[in-house]
């Protein structure tokens, strides 16, 4: 047995001998390398036997489960987050929704009150100096400054008068008492009144003219024939004509 057992160790040989049950001996041969990894983990299973046991209660298990678990969700909701990309569509959807957003604030603009007054009149009675340009009579002077108190309490932003003495007389009152400069113009200026409107849109705007203009005048804002021309003794006749956002509402035809 010795000399076995002796044999066994010179050649790197381990022997199970079980002596309490005086059983047959029995002989595992390993190699160099399998002694050593066998007596690595001898020596870790060693150590782990001699590490402290933590002991943790049954509440504190669960708390740690809990915690576990929901670290867990939370990492399982993140990877489930759907990507969000930008396609053509998206674009084109906010740019539609830009040009609605667009097209509701013109529309309110559109809706919004910018109210337009024109005056005309005829001028006041002339007299008689035998030109062709004679100046107002006495009571044309005085019925040009009964116009001047009708629209007294009007704020005018223009006067727009023939390039005569008699119509721009007629607003000479007007002129001084609203500090308003007369403006000649030529009455078969087909672009002045296409483009009055426009020009003095939201202004209230006074202009003289003769028995045969004045009423043609009119017309071009009506767009229609209404009025023909006046009598050579009608002097009295004022057309009140009120515009929103360049749209007829109102034509009151006045005498003073």
């Amino acid at each position: 047995m010795k000399k076995i057992l002796l044999i066994a160790l010179i050649s790197g040989c381990f022997i199970n001998y079980n002596f309490a049950q005086n059983a047959p001996v029995k002989v595992k041969a390993f190699t160099k390398e399998e002694s050593s990894k066998q007596k690595k983990e001898t020596e870790m299973a060693e150590r782990n036997t001699n590490s402290p046991v933590k002991i943790i209660t049954l509440d504190e298990a669960n708390k740690s489960k809990q915690k576990r678990e929901t670290a867990e969700k939370k990492a399982s909701n993140k990877d489930s987050q759907p990507v969000r990309i930008k396609t053509f569509e998206a674009d084109k959807t906010a740019k539609q929704k830009q040009e609605i957003e667009e097209a509701k604030q013109s529309s309110k603009d559109a809706t919004e009150q910018i109210l337009t007054k024109i005056i005309v009149v005829r001028h006041a009675e002339k007299g008689n100096d035998g030109t062709q340009d004679p100046p107002l009579s006495q009571e044309g002077m005085m019925r040009a400054k009964n116009l001047g108190s009708l629209l007294a309490d009007v704020k005018v932003d223009n006067l727009f008068s023939t390039p005569y003495k008699r119509t721009m007389q007629t607003l000479s009152t007007l002129s001084e008492a609203q500090k308003v400069k007369v403006v000649t113009y030529n009455p078969s200026d087909k672009a002045f009144f296409d483009n009055f409107l426009s020009n003095e849109k939201g202004k209230t705007s006074v202009i003289a003219g003769h028995s045969n203009t004045a009423p043609m005048i009119v017309n071009s804002f009506l767009k229609a024939n209404t009025y023909q021309q006046l009598p050579e003794s009608e002097y009295g006749k004022i057309w009140i004509l009120t515009f929103n956002n360049n749209q007829l509402i109102d034509c009151s035809l006045l005498n003073y």
